[in-house]
């Protein structure tokens, strides 16, 4: 994020820019792949909840605010979204079922591929 872009989040609302750089450093922290428990953390609910119960932690805790993002800077809206997205997938799987992580957690095979090419198979070519 550029200095231009953070002064302009800050005008707009300084509580939505802390929950915006939250998400930024959750998925830097964890290198792309967030565990169950810190997504299910961010979203207020338990590991394994459901698909339901995820989106509804998203729309409590983080859809009025970040839409509110979409009329100062539509591109960290809309990446806010994609993050939030992504957590409520793990968050909502069941505790039972192991989440895929690479063993040494490389930050190459992430950066290179990216979470949702790791989680769901796409051509890469045509």
């Amino acid at each position: 994020i550029s200095a231009a872009e953070v002064g302009t989040l800050l005008s707009m609302d300084i509580y939505v820019t802390q929950l915006l750089a939250e998400l930024y450093y959750l998925v830097d922290e964890e290198n792309g792949i967030p565990s169950q428990k810190k997504a299910a953390g961010m979203l207020g609910v338990q590991p394994g909840c459901g698909d339901a119960a995820a989106h509804a932690g998203i729309d409590r805790r983080y859809r009025a605010l970040f839409s509110q993002l979409a009329a100062v800077s539509p591109k960290h809206a809309k990446r806010s979204f994609q993050i939030l997205e992504e957590l409520a997938d793990v968050a909502a799987k069941p505790a039972s079922q192991t989440i895929w992580m690479p063993e040494d957690r490389s930050a190459s095979v992430v950066r290179g591929l990216g979470f949702r090419d790791l989680k769901r198979q796409r051509p890469l070519v045509g």
